[in-house]
């Protein structure tokens, strides 16, 4: 049995179409039909915990570029992915640019995203 190749390995050499949806994001389109090398249904999954906002249009599947390129860092080899936060004054889950602490939630803009409410 052949082992399944990381994205990485199946990202190399593929041009996958970039379009704008409303909002002015870029979108990453995935073929109907094109699984990314059995990574596909990991890379859903991934986007919907995080909000990312997987779409589909006419059967292709289109994830936002951001969020893609930022999986596929995660698995570069010695890669040490920035950390999933989580705001518990709002709910909003982001990730920071960098290691530091961030000052403010960017969702609610509260300076205690990292303290529970207290009631």
């Amino acid at each position: 049995m052949a082992k399944k190749k990381s994205l990485l390995e199946w990202n190399v050499g593929k041009h996958l179409e970039v379009v704008t949806a409303e909002g002015g994001r870029n979108y990453y389109v995935v073929p109907e039909g094109e699984d990314m090398g059995g990574h596909l249904e990991s890379i859903k999954a991934h986007a919907n915990v995080e909000g990312w906002g997987v779409m589909e249009r006419d059967g292709d599947l289109l994830i936002p570029t951001y969020a893609y390129d930022r999986i596929l860092v995660a698995t570069l080899p010695g890669s040490s992915p920035v950390p999933t936060l989580r705001c518990q004054r709002c709910g909003h889950a982001w990730h920071p640019r960098s290691h530091a602490a961030p000052e403010r939630c960017p969702g609610c803009n509260s300076p205690y995203w990292n303290k529970p409410r207290k009631r």
